[in-house]
């Protein structure tokens, strides 16, 4: 979600050796240290909000995003073109939670790095940047901005709620998550959980680009609904949970199980598929039989063909050899016909 330590988090990340883009968006108000975001994928989330009427961020509730031909075009392309030139590479941008499922299902092994920050913070943290940008002086609850407030507060939900979805269908391999906090104690965790992965990330402390004062104020409390409330009280108690070693002690039960019974599955298969070695042994040893002759057939025609070729290479020696005598035999007569006819010529 936009405002949780994104930002921060891909600066870390950069520093450590990963790639997040060649073309990268510069600092702006409320991130003057950069965003860190592949103008690639920031463009293209972009264009599809305009297509589809979304404001600009996507900060407010919106309807399950179609893509239409052109763009699940595109978007192939752009990951396309990014495994081509990289093996291991990353993006960030927030506007990314709207479109996991369209990601999820095109690219190869992915990692998902998830950031998560109370409802509280995030929504007082954008009321803050707009206040910046379009230096507002009324109240965050006072009914001008109920609009706005609104839509703040219904995309946090909406954005932990994609990213919960994409979660349930992930193994616990595949994804960590924590807080801009966490990764204080986390970060060595982390690096190491994409090493596994093949990335080769250099460790960097995560202390040296954090400073949490910038995440430490007080907040006010937003408008919420009483419908509102209760939707961030259940996605706050589910990050809770999968952030807790119990939360992931329980799924990584859950995963052990389930791949046991995987293996007994293949155990049965392999079993079944004993009962068939003997005679597919020997076929395949009747196959690598008929080879090695074949192939032993194949050495003798070539040794055969290389004494023909010896053999050719004497006999056009030995012809030419008699093209020569032939040619000096015929020198000779005619040498010999001469002085003879000279010889005998009336005076």
């Amino acid at each position: 979600m936009h405002r949780s330590g994104t930002s921060l988090t891909a600066k870390w990340l950069s520093s450590c050796g990963l790639s997040l883009g060649d073309r990268l968006m510069k600092g702006a108000i409320g991130n003057n240290e950069g965003h860190y975001e592949d103008l690639d994928f920031y463009d293209f989330h972009e264009d599809v909000f305009r297509e589809s009427e979304i404001p600009y961020g996507g900060l407010i509730r919106t309807e399950a995003i179609q893509l239409s031909t052109y763009f699940q075009a595109r978007l192939e392309s752009m990951i396309g073109f990014k495994n081509g030139l990289r093996s291991h590479w990353g993006w960030k941008d927030p506007r990314t939670c709207l479109f996991l499922n369209h990601y999820h299902e095109r690219l190869r092994n992915p990692r998902y790095l998830i950031l998560h920050r109370p409802a509280d913070q995030v929504i007082n943290s954008l009321w803050k940047r707009q206040v910046q940008i379009s230096q507002i002086e009324t109240a965050m609850d006072s009914p001008e901005q109920a609009e706005l407030m609104n839509g703040f507060i219904e995309s946090w939900i909406q954005y932990n709620e994609k990213i919960l979805t994409l979660k349930d269908g992930l193994k616990p391999a595949e994804y960590r998550i924590h807080t801009v906090h966490d990764l204080l104690h986390e970060g060595g965790a982390v690096i190491d959980w994409l090493n596994e992965a093949g990335f080769g990330l250099a460790k960097v402390s995560f202390g040296e680009i954090f400073d949490p004062q910038k995440f430490t104020y007080e907040v006010e409390r937003p408008p919420y609904s009483p419908d509102q409330e209760a939707r961030i009280k259940t996605i706050e108690e589910r990050f809770a949970m999968m952030r807790s070693e119990k939360g992931y002690a329980a799924e990584l039960e859950a995963n052990l199980s389930l791949k046991n019974r995987r293996i007994c599955a293949l155990e049965a298969e392999l079993k079944k598929d004993n009962e068939y070695m003997p005679e597919e042994r020997a076929k395949l040893r009747t196959k690598v039989g008929d080879l090695e002759r074949a192939l032993e057939h194949k050495n003798q025609l070539v040794l055969e063909r290389a004494k023909l070729r010896t053999k050719v290479g004497d006999l056009e020696r030995a012809l030419e050899h008699k093209n020569q005598l032939v040619l000096s035999a015929q020198q000779w007569q005619r040498n010999w016909l001469r002085r003879t006819l000279h010889k005998w010529r009336p005076s």
